[in-house]
């Protein structure tokens, strides 16, 4: 007979069991920016930008990717804390949001100037200064940084 256990923590699964994801890539800051970029470029939110500010990994656009393509989604929260099919992707491809809940130490949406905090410690004033003269505040962003 076959066990089988329920999913009761996607976050936690994805935490324990990345290679089942990611295969053979290794968690950095730099993966974790490449697939979000990626699938802000998938999901067709026009021109994306990827940005390094002080240990900070950002990725803008001039729209808001995440709501947009989350059909019965209330709040950012939620995609951030499922495993979302992303069939623009592939077959069994799914959404990159929760890899930084998993991996990430601080996570932040930037939308039209308002930071709001998912998970963690808010950028410091100076890296908020950079966003703005970056002209990102205007954009909507993910941002994120890893343990260091």
């Amino acid at each position: 007979m076959r066990k089988v256990k329920l999913v009761s923590d996607p976050v936690e699964t994805i935490r324990n069991n990345p290679e089942r994801y990611l295969g053979s890539k290794k968690i950095s800051g730099n993966i974790l920016l490449s697939l979000i970029e990626q699938d802000a470029n998938l999901l067709g939110c026009g021109e994306v930008g990827a940005h390094i500010i002080d240990g900070w990994y950002i990725v803008s656009s001039s729209s808001d990717w995440i709501k947009k393509n989350s059909q019965n989604i209330d709040s950012w929260l939620e995609v951030f804390k499922k495993l979302i099919p992303m069939s623009e992707a592939g077959v069994n491809a799914i959404r990159h949001e929760i890899f930084l809940m998993a991996f990430a130490e601080s996570v932040f949406i930037l939308e039209k100037g308002n930071v709001v905090l998912l998970k963690g410690d808010f950028p410091s004033d100076s890296v908020l200064e950079c966003i703005e003269r970056e002209g990102l505040e205007e954009k909507f962003s993910v941002g994120f940084c890893m343990k260091q």
